[in-house]
């Protein structure tokens, strides 16, 4: 399913993809964002986010940040 990403109408120059991951004691996810220039204009588009809930059972912050960037490796592979 294609979707329009980005607001000019011309091919990008260049474009690339940002992944942010992040992680507290309650939750953890992450987000990817596509940036595309054309002719000096930037644009910059989130396309996917995904979060979880921190399980009951306490795990340290480290632990959930791992948890984190494992989600962002995941939906990076599955943005190709």
């Amino acid at each position: 399913l294609s979707r329009w990403c980005f607001e000019f109408h011309c091919p990008t120059e260049t474009w690339s993809l940002h992944v942010f991951s992040d992680a507290s004691s309650k939750g953890y996810g992450a987000c990817i964002y596509i940036r595309g220039v054309y002719d000096g204009h930037v644009s910059v588009r989130l396309l996917m986010g995904k979060s979880r809930v921190a399980p009951m059972k306490p795990i340290s912050i480290p632990r959930l940040e791992l948890l984190g960037a494992c989600i962002g490796v995941r939906i990076r592979v599955d943005r190709k």
